[in-house]
């Protein structure tokens, strides 16, 4: 998983290997190895993420990022459809569909 975050008036990149959890209050999925993106340096300080998605009686979705040092972070579920429109959205974590 990539996550993008700002910092020092930068964009900054992350990918984490990450753990898929089926609680009973909804899903998990646990980031560890926290790294640069593309790279298998590892980031010295960055804390990996924890995110909790759950979905209520009414369907509605909702996404808590909590990582390992306990800090929350805000975080937003999104569909995107369509092959070009995914793209567009991976592009901006240097990914792309074959």
């Amino acid at each position: 998983m990539r996550v993008r975050y700002y910092a020092n008036n930068q964009t900054n990149l992350i990918e984490q290997t990450i753990r898929l959890e089926n609680t009973q209050y909804g899903y998990r999925l646990t980031g560890y190895n926290a790294r640069y993106a593309d790279t298998q340096r590892r980031h010295p300080n960055y804390q990996p993420d924890n995110f909790y998605l759950s979905q209520d009686d009414y369907g509605n979705l909702t996404c808590l990022n909590i990582d390992d040092k306990g800090t929350t972070s805000r975080c937003s579920i999104r569909l995107v459809q369509g092959y070009s429109s995914k793209n567009t959205v991976l592009s901006s974590f240097n990914w792309r569909l074959d």
